[in-house]
């Protein structure tokens, strides 16, 4: 994916970010990631738009056969799910992901928020590789240990076997497509998101 970062100059600083940073390791230059993190959570809404717009645009029912940015990301097993209405509730939880770098709460929520802060680390290392960042290798790991509660969303990417095991064996919860939207836990979701047409 080539990811132009258009934000160069702008402030670096994520608030929200302190307590997570001060878990990790030496990352190289932090001020630089920061700033990486920022440019991408941008880029990925604008992605997601872009995909949605290419959604209305050639009115095919879904996703499924089009060569997307954002949605392009998610495992192939629901393409056929990634319709319209998916678009629109995606964009707002990618922006509410990227808000969250802000006001410190960076936890997901839900398997939509891990899978939209998935999206934002990928668009992140796109950033870092355009301006060839110095950050050390590994930072996404270290991010994600910290960011993510567990990677159970990961599992949907794997084989239907692999999909089973996490749910029966693991206790993976909410990988089942339409459950994707429900809060882990009780704090405010978008009306839009859990109820929109």
């Amino acid at each position: 994916m080539a990811v132009v970062s258009r934000f160069p100059n702008r402030s670096a600083s994520f608030d929200g970010l302190d307590a997570v940073f001060a878990q990790l390791p030496d990352l190289g230059d932090a001020a630089a990631l920061r700033r990486a993190l920022r440019d991408a959570s941008i880029l990925a809404v604008d992605a997601v738009f872009t995909d949605l717009e290419t959604l209305e645009q050639t009115r095919p029912v879904t996703v499924a056969g089009l060569d997307l940015n954002a949605l392009g990301l998610l495992p192939d097993r629901y393409a056929d799910r990634y319709d319209v209405l998916f678009a629109r509730r995606f964009v707002l939880i990618v922006a509410e992901v990227s808000r969250r770098f802000v006001t410190g709460s960076t936890q997901p929520n839900s398997v939509a928020e891990e899978f939209a802060l998935s999206v934002v680390l990928s668009f992140t290392e796109a950033v870092i590789d355009t301006d060839q960042m110095q950050i050390r290798e590994g930072w996404r790991t270290d991010l994600e240990q910290v960011l993510f509660e567990d990677l159970d969303f990961e599992f949907l990417y794997g084989s239907d076997d692999v999909l089973r095991a996490a749910v029966t064996e693991l206790g993976a919860v909410n990988l089942d497509f339409d459950a994707w939207f429900t809060s882990f836990r009780q704090p405010y979701v978008a009306p839009y998101v859990t109820d929109g047409r």
